[in-house]
């Protein structure tokens, strides 16, 4: 005979568990629980597994979709950032111009233009900010990136900001849309 409550082996005429104190119910028809061991409970192992075989694959691909997507986002915001330095680099190529009467010149990108700008912005992805030479004309300037998300370049100039997608940017022709 076992105690129903929690399922230990009693002795034949014991009216109480030892163990855990309940009462025995007598022997007999009614009682027939206590003559064979009690039932476990079932495993919820299985059903664990199933989640967790299921839904944890599905969450997964559903990330990996979101996370391309995002893709896009990145690069129009790496875009932004080129955008927002070469404006950077007009205001403080326009300071010194009203100051000194010429451009600030280098033979390639500078790491300060003077004290308007004492550190020179850097690209935020794997492009390169590339200045053209303006030593020998102190009065233009050209510096340009080449752009992801829209495909071309941007660029900053003595005549402003522009973004051009069919030539290369020189010192004459940086990207002007007249």
């Amino acid at each position: 005979m076992y105690c129903e409550k929690c399922g230990v082996k009693l002795e034949e005429e014991a009216k109480f568990c030892l163990k855990c104190g309940a009462p025995v119910a007598p022997a007999g028809p009614e009682s027939f629980q206590t003559l064979s061991k009690p039932k476990r409970k079932r495993s919820k192992a299985p059903i664990i597994i199933a989640i967790v075989v299921g839904v944890v694959p599905i969450f997964g691909i559903l990330a990996s979709i979101f996370l391309v997507s995002l893709g896009g986002a990145r690069e129009a915001a790496r875009d932004a950032a080129r955008e927002a330095d070469m404006h950077i680099i007009v205001v403080a190529q326009e300071m010194y111009y009203g100051d000194n009467g010429v451009y600030y010149t280098s033979i390639g990108y500078p790491s300060i233009i003077g004290d308007y700008l004492t550190e020179a912005p850097r690209d935020p992805g794997n492009n390169t900010y590339i200045w053209v030479n303006n030593t020998g004309d102190p009065q233009k300037f050209c510096v340009y990136v080449a752009l992801e998300k829209k495909k071309g370049y941007y660029t900053a100039s003595h005549n402003g900001n522009f973004e051009c997608s069919d030539t290369i940017p020189t010192l004459d022709n940086c990207c002007f849309h007249y």
